[in-house]
């Protein structure tokens, strides 16, 4: 009941931001219109029709992020894996099942995913959505043995960083992570032609040395950011 209840608030606020934004460009170019019913009889087009293709937007660009997503790893030749995500009932929740499963009507991926905390919800009611801090993975470590899942991720509430947990409930070191992909990169960029030493490797701050080693060891550039 409490997820039928977020998603019909959302339903209306995107409503309300859909008409604002109509409104306002309608003026913009000089047409009159206080309301959406001004706006399709001048369009000629049904106010059902107008928010059903409005709305759809969302739903386009969540599908274009998860394709563009999946076009970084080649999965097709990997075994079934288990996967226990806790989205920290953050962004992850929305775009976990479109990614890693079939939410945005892209093929099945060789992965079974477990959902941890998928609703919602800006009050975080199970645990703070910082992968970084030891407490909130603890769930997640528990859901990965107790389900003898393959590995564990963790995100926080926007869904741009992920912490990840090995198949014995362990954290694994960001550091080697980041270390891991740079290699894919650097790899597929090679492949693809590019002048190795013309590859740059970003990283924060708080990466091990190791990671700009690596980098340097494999002929590219690493670049420090915040």
């Amino acid at each position: 009941m409490r997820t039928e209840g977020l998603r019909e608030r959302k339903k209306l606020d995107t409503r309300r931001r859909i008409e604002g934004a109509a409104l306002e460009l309608f003026e913009q170019n000089g047409f009159e219109a206080t309301t959406i019913d001004d706006i399709t009889a001048a369009v000629d087009i049904a106010p059902r029709t107008f928010f059903h293709y409005y709305s759809t937007k969302e739903d386009v660009v969540l599908a274009d992020y998860a394709a563009f997503l999946r076009s970084l790893v080649d999965l097709s030749g990997n075994r079934r894996l288990r996967v226990v995500v806790d989205a920290g009932n953050g962004m992850g929740g929305h775009t976990v099942p479109a990614v890693l499963e079939t939410g945005a009507g892209l093929a099945q991926l060789p992965l079974e995913v477990i959902p941890l905390y998928f609703e919602l919800d800006g009050t975080f009611p199970n645990h703070e959505a910082n992968p970084l801090e030891p407490e909130n993975l603890r769930d997640l470590q528990r859901a990965v043995v107790e389900q003898g899942a393959d590995i564990g991720l963790a995100f926080d509430g926007d869904a741009d960083r992920c912490f990840v947990v090995d198949e014995r409930g362990e954290p694994v070191s960001p550091s080697a992570i980041t270390a891991l992909v740079a290699a894919r990169e650097i790899a597929r960029a090679v492949a693809g032609g590019d002048d190795v030493s013309q590859v740059r490797i970003v990283h924060n701050v708080i990466t091990s040395l190791a990671v700009p080693e690596i980098v340097t060891e494999l002929g590219a550039v690493p670049v420090r950011t915040r």
